[in-house]
């Protein structure tokens, strides 16, 4: 049996021609019309305007997609950080006693005392904030980085990169989100170590509006943001106050 390609015959056994049943197309055969069928090619000016839209599309695009990865990188560090410091306090509690029990003395002290050694830290720095108030400063090894301040217990803010601590590009709601550690919380309070609640009267609305803490563009304090994400199962809401 004899098999040429193209258009030519398949020739079997005798004088018997058999005709094929299919025939393959290339692409330029299905794009072009048959008398341009030896046009395989695309030209210069087609490929440059097929970059273009590319181009443009990426363009687009590209600032929504940094835009999704950075509030998932804050929610997922926001949910670790606050989990990991309530496991070093139970942790501490075994070796030091009840938290209700522990002397809050000044920031670095207390630290050092009482969490640092469930806590791994590769770093020390000291902080001050928009209102040029003092922080100490713990640098963990995953880039993040938590600062205390004596305010009957503890205001802890996280920064959600070390990085901001200098750089002057640390915005609060955005990078930078601030927690509470007491040991008298009242009885409606599940742990000893909460997101940033002073005063808030337990509506939705009051942790955006509040013209002191409030989370919205026009707060330079925005301490209630913390809990806003909190609430939202520590997702940052799809009406975030603060945009990223």
């Amino acid at each position: 049996m004899v098999y040429r390609q193209g258009r030519k015959e398949l020739r079997g056994g005798g004088s018997h021609s058999l005709t094929p049943l299919f025939k393959a197309f290339t692409l330029a055969e299905v794009f072009y019309p048959a008398e341009q069928s030896k046009r395989i090619a695309f030209t210069l000016a087609e490929v440059l305007i097929t970059l273009g839209i590319i181009g443009v599309v990426a363009a687009l695009s590209m600032p929504s997609l940094v835009q999704i990865f950075e509030k998932n990188i804050t929610e997922a560090k926001l949910k670790i950080f606050y989990s990991k410091i309530n496991q070093a306090i139970k942790l501490s509690e075994i070796d030091n006693g009840p938290i209700a029990d522990w002397n809050l003395s000044e920031p670095d002290i207390f630290y050092n005392q009482y969490l640092d050694k469930y806590i791994k830290t590769i770093g020390r720095e000291t902080y001050f904030n928009f209102e040029n108030v003092k922080f100490h400063v713990v640098i963990f090894p995953d880039g993040t980085a938590m600062g205390l301040r004596k305010n009957k217990g503890y205001d802890v803010i996280f920064f959600i990169s070390a990085k901001n601590i200098k750089d002057g590009h640390d915005v609060n709601g955005r990078n930078v989100f601030t927690f509470n550690l007491r040991n008298n919380w009242s009885s409606g309070m599940k742990t000893f170590f909460e997101p940033y609640t002073y005063i808030w009267d337990g509506t939705e609305e009051h942790l955006k509006n509040n013209n002191v803490y409030g989370c919205n563009e026009n707060n330079l304090n925005r301490s209630y943001c913390t809990k806003l994400i909190q609430l939202n199962g520590w997702k940052i809401p799809q009406d975030y106050p603060i945009k990223f």
